[in-house]
């Protein structure tokens, strides 16, 4: 009789901790926040601008230093306007260079509107293309 009773006693026990544990999970459980909500207040409330910095020379030109710039991939330039759009248009086309030194950067803007492959379609410099 006495076995019986400690087992019933050991039984309550188990099914009191099971209980308390369980309650205590859930209850933690409702506390903890939604992870995509978390993301999704991140990605709404972040401070950040693109790009992180802007180039001294045009998307896929070579900075030579001191504002100079190189088209060395040979990227099309507004051949109606040459004498605005590069410093030597005398050379071959991965030649062609321009300094930017001085230049304010809605200037910069300007250059980038008028000096596109074809006039009506602008250069692309990421950060200050878009300041005009």
């Amino acid at each position: 009789m006495f076995i019986k009773i400690l087992l019933y006693v050991l039984l309550a026990i188990v099914l009191i901790s099971i209980t308390y544990n369980a309650i205590r999970f859930f209850v933690n459980y409702k506390k903890t926040p939604d992870t995509s909500s978390v993301i999704n207040n991140a990605a709404t409330n972040s401070k950040s601008t693109w790009p992180p910095f802007v180039n001294n020379c045009p998307d896929y030109w070579q900075d030579l230093g001191r504002g100079h710039c190189k088209n060395s991939y040979g990227i099309s330039v507004n051949e109606n306007d040459l004498e605005h759009c590069v410093d030597n248009s005398n050379k071959h086309i991965t030649e062609w260079k321009k300094n930017f030194q001085g230049m304010s950067n809605l200037e910069k803007c300007e250059w980038t509107k008028k000096c596109g492959r074809i006039p009506g379609v602008q250069a692309v410099w990421q950060g200050i293309d878009g300041l005009c």
